[in-house]
């Protein structure tokens, strides 16, 4: 299955979520970060943009609606 992703087309939207990123150190804004041991920074990598809940979703918006995946082509497996 082929996909892409896009970035929100609401500029004022998409400014406030890479601001909040940045502040939030690359971990999505919308979610709790989780804690991990054995994670570097001490927080699981599954909450970091690009999230691994967005990263799994076969279509649709991340929690934050700053990025979009669409199905270009569906291969029948």
């Amino acid at each position: 299955m082929d996909y892409i992703i896009e970035v929100t087309k609401d500029e004022k939207h998409r400014k406030k979520i890479e601001d909040a990123l940045k502040k939030n150190n690359g971990y999505c804004p919308c979610q709790l970060k989780i804690k991990d041991k054995t994670s570097p920074d001490g927080y699981s990598q599954d909450t970091k943009c690009i999230c691994k809940s967005f990263v799994e979703l076969e279509e649709g918006w991340c929690h934050c609606g700053l990025y979009k995946k669409h199905i270009i082509n569906r291969n029948e497996e």
